[in-house]
């Protein structure tokens, strides 16, 4: 299977996406962040994945429960 063809994720592979740990993930879901599904654990749908990279591009989410935008130093 391509990877083009994958239309659901599991946590850990999201985890390996994003390049933070499992618990990262469930906290993102469970802050309601993250949408998923739960077909024998918890999935995430590929588009739910793109719509919060979209949607949290340019935010500190280091605190699902407390999201601020970033603040950038001018270069």
């Amino acid at each position: 299977m391509d990877s083009n063809d994958i239309i659901v994720y599991t946590v850990l592979e999201v985890s390996k996406i994003l390049r933070v740990n499992k618990k990262k993930v469930y906290d993102l879901i469970d802050a309601g962040l993250l949408d998923c599904l739960k077909l024998g654990g918890k999935k995430i749908p590929k588009m739910a994945l793109e719509s919060f990279l979209n949607t949290y591009l340019g935010y500190d989410l280091e605190d699902a429960y407390n999201i601020k935008k970033l603040e950038l130093a001018n270069a």
